[in-house]
């Protein structure tokens, strides 16, 4: 069984949940030019092939990290100097991401 599907781009980091697909985690915000891309938790988007998902965007330089925990995987996004920007509670979805400063 596939729990995420980890991807990596040059422009944005986000977790994207959508029906019946295994979460997808995309890390790309190490140090070009970022995307503007939906910041924080936006509900029902358009993602491609006339698919919706719900979505959490983090539109910071920075980098993350995906933890096994026990009841599923953890993510965490941080900032550029290494401080938690952002925290999705296991098992990870778009709905359960935080930012650090909520």
């Amino acid at each position: 069984m596939v729990s995420a599907v980890i991807a990596g781009d040059l422009h944005f980091a986000q977790l994207v949940t959508t029906p019946d697909n295994p979460v997808q985690i995309t890390f790309g915000n190490g140090g070009v030019w970022l995307y503007t891309t939906p910041e924080g938790q936006v509900d029902d988007l358009p993602v491609g092939h006339d698919v919706n998902g719900d979505i959490f965007g983090f539109n910071h330089f920075g980098f993350g990290m995906v933890e096994r925990k026990e009841d599923g995987l953890g993510v965490t996004f941080f900032d550029k100097n290494g401080d938690v920007a952002a925290i999705c509670e296991a098992p990870a979805s778009a709905n359960a991401c935080v930012p650090d400063d909520a």
